[in-house]
């Protein structure tokens, strides 16, 4: 008899195995790819950023080296400092001669140029002119390893986290997803739960709770009976809607709101939201009347203990935690609808009330000043440490002992090695402006050439070394002037 010979499958055991290992590998290999991606991106932005400037710097010598007397006979140039240098030049070869500037403003190297005007004797130069990009990302001004740092600068991503929180409303527009997130408003920090429309929440009610006013905490949950402090909410800045829902209890899913400038305003001053006809207003998804207030005979009190009050109307929305000592069931309301048979727990709704701002930018600008104790204060209140600053790739932008990188230098000799100026100094003539009086102008009559230095990085909070760009542009009009004019 043949003995018949049977073939074992692959186990479910073995199958969950093999899909854990295959899970793992591909894991590893998506962060792998992610951090070469990285790597690769910020090359690529700086070389993109390194051509561009390249290009503009180039541009700006073959502009200087035409400088000529102007249509009016003026001397071809008419200003120098370390970060700006004014000439005249036919820089476009149109047989006409503009006055050419170049300068720094907001970190990019531009060229401004102006026209001549021929209707006027003698001819003129008025008016702004036009302005070009030469060259994104200067960082020339960046001052950098100074020990004695007096000012730093932040740049960032703010993600609302507990160590880079928002700190502006409008910031939760631009979350990843709905959660919790923190703030800090002028130095008021809390957290609290965030949803992807940007809508905050500011108090998170209970209906089987009897406590006595809703809780001020500096963290903020749904259906937990807390409401941010005073002192927080007094800092929201922007706020456009109002938002009051409930997914829990008698007449749910409620949700209304309102733009209503009264209500935002009460809000802000932690009162209640509503609670006479003085204080109707229109509130969007209130199909139902639950939100008007039929008489004046209800009061204000503070947001924590009375957030709505439909007075006078018998099945209007009711949001009072509480006005009385704990233990009187009846005054705790916490109703989408107020009627003879929901006035316990067990009708109650879990009521929430967020907020809405406009949308704002999360990435930020801090400028950090040291202060007397060492510490450095934010221009947003936030008091941070050096350490801290510097953790976060934050630029000395100011120091006792900064030394300012100039831009332009200028030269009234230079038979020798062109090279050799990098390191001549006075011996080639070179004009030395003081960093405290950038807009005092060198000897104009005396310049013969100019040396450009661009001092670029696409990303200074990421990579502390900039790329350097130089060249020299010798003004060969000039080369023959032996007295000014």
């Amino acid at each position: 008899m043949r003995e018949q010979k049977t073939k074992r499958g692959v186990t479910l055991i073995e199958t969950v195995i093999a899909i854990f290992i295959a899970t793992i590998i591909m894991l590893g290999f998506t962060v792998l790819f992610a951090r070469i991606w990285k790597s690769y991106g910020f090359t690529l932005e700086t070389g993109v950023a390194t051509h561009i400037a390249s290009r503009g710097v180039q541009g700006a010598v073959e502009h200087m080296r035409k400088a000529q007397p102007s249509e009016n006979g003026s001397f071809p140039v008419v200003s120098a400092t370390h970060n700006e240098f004014s000439f005249y030049a036919d820089y476009d070869d149109d047989a006409e001669v503009e006055r050419i500037r170049y300068f720094i403003e907001d970190q990019q190297l531009k060229m401004n140029v102006v026209e001549p005007d021929f209707g006027v004797q003698p001819v003129a130069y008025t008016g702004s002119g036009s302005t070009f990009t030469m060259a994104d990302d200067v960082v020339n001004s960046v001052v950098t390893g100074s020990s004695s740092c007096t000012q730093y600068q932040i740049i960032s991503d703010i993600d609302g986290t507990s160590g880079n929180p928002f700190t502006d409303l409008g910031m939760a527009h631009g979350i990843g997803g709905a959660g919790e997130y923190f703030f800090n408003l002028n130095g008021q920090a809390f957290r609290t739960q965030v949803e992807n429309d940007g809508w905050v929440l500011v108090a998170g009610g209970r209906r089987d709770r009897d406590t006595y006013g809703l809780s001020q905490r500096t963290r903020v949950r749904y259906s937990s009976d807390e409401i941010l402090p005073q002192a927080a909410v007094s800092q929201f800045s922007g706020v456009e809607a109002v938002q009051i829902s409930s997914s829990v209890g008698q007449y749910s899913p409620f949700e209304v709101t309102t733009t209503d400038a009264g209500v935002i305003s009460r809000l802000l001053s932690y009162e209640t939201l509503g609670y006479d006809t003085a204080h109707n207003a229109l509130w969007v998804g209130d199909t139902d009347g639950r939100m008007t207030i039929n008489n004046n005979n209800g009061a204000s009190q503070s947001l924590h203990q009375q957030l709505y009050y439909a007075s006078g109307n018998n099945s209007g929305m009711h949001w009072i935690p509480s006005t009385v000592a704990p233990g009187t069931a009846d005054d705790r309301r916490e109703q989408v609808s107020r009627s003879s048979r929901c006035r316990f727990w067990n009708c109650s709704n879990n009521l929430n009330l967020l907020v809405r701002a406009a949308p704002v930018s999360a990435t930020f600008s801090v400028i950090a000043t040291r202060q007397p104790d060492n510490s450095f204060l934010g221009d947003n209140n936030i008091s941070y440490t050096e350490a801290a600053l510097q953790a976060q790739g934050a630029l000395c932008i100011a120091a006792d002992d900064a030394v300012e990188k100039p831009i332009f230098e200028y030269y009234d000799d230079f038979e020798d090695d062109i090279a050799l100026l990098n390191d001549a100094g006075e011996d080639f003539g070179y004009y030395h402006v003081p960093t405290t009086a950038l807009s005092t102008p060198v000897n104009v009559q005396d310049i013969r050439l100019v040396r450009i230095v661009l001092h670029v990085n696409p990303r200074p909070t990421h990579a502390p070394e900039n790329i350097q760009i130089q060249s020299f542009a010798t003004l060969r009009n000039l080369l023959n002037y032996d007295e000014p004019f």
